[in-house]
């Protein structure tokens, strides 16, 4: 500790689970509304369409702020094992790195966290809208896993065959996200896929552009379709 609580969610984010989670999560919470048939409930007492979206996204936002913590709690747990278990063998319990101070050490953590929440923005967006968009859990689910790992594992590589694509390339939410996230590129990486990634500024303006747009389609569809009953999802 506690070097290993941020450098456990670091490597959790680059493999991308934490993004595929939150856009199950996001569909589901959505979904469910219709498969039980509550949205229509919901609907014919009164509530706005546009209260439903926004608190249904704005929850799984939290839930995603407090996974974050329980996981940091829970590294937190099992680094204090790992400096107990076994005893005697001269190791510190806390060790900062070389330099830094607890100043330093929370603020890099408090900017990671909030970076983090900010790049699971447009998934939760994302599977919220394939379900306004087909109206069911299944579906909705189906389409945003398909959808990410086109856009962030196949996409990718065809783009950078040739240097025209590199526009593209830099315009896709994965790559923004993974450079918002630092996560950057090794020497060897950007040889292979033929572009460097955009910078930290324009990243952060894309991913808001994504998250604007996603919510904005849905909460149209959502405003003008008309809701059925229970769909038994």
């Amino acid at each position: 500790m506690p070097a290993s609580i941020l450098g456990s969610i670091v490597l959790m984010f680059m493999t991308g689970l934490p993004f595929l989670l939150i856009m199950i999560l996001s569909a589901s919470m959505l979904g469910s509304e219709y498969g039980w048939g509550t949205l229509r409930m919901a609907l014919s007492r009164g509530m706005g369409r546009w209260q439903i979206l926004s608190a249904k996204l704005v929850l799984c936002l939290l839930v995603s702020v407090g996974g974050l913590v329980v996981i940091a709690l829970v590294n937190s747990l099992s680094s204090v094992i790992v400096g107990i278990l076994p005893p005697d063998q001269g190791v510190s319990l806390i060790m900062l790195p070389e330099g830094d101070t607890w100043g330093s050490f929370l603020l890099e953590s408090a900017k990671f966290f909030g970076k983090a929440v900010y790049a699971t923005v447009p998934y939760i967006c994302l599977g919220a809208f394939f379900v306004v968009l087909t109206q069911s859990t299944a579906q909705g689910i189906s389409l945003s896993i398909v959808g990410y790992i086109a856009e962030a594992m196949v996409v990718p590589p065809l783009l950078a065959i040739s240097e025209k694509f590199e526009g593209i390339r830099e315009g896709l939410l994965s790559s923004n996200v993974s450079e918002w996230m630092s996560f950057g590129q090794t020497e060897a990486e950007v040889a292979l896929q033929g572009a460097e990634q955009p910078d930290t500024t324009q990243a952060f303006f894309v991913i808001l552009a994504y998250s604007v747009v996603m919510v904005v389609v849905s909460l149209w569809l959502f405003q003008r379709r008309d809701v059925s009953g229970a769909s038994g999802e």
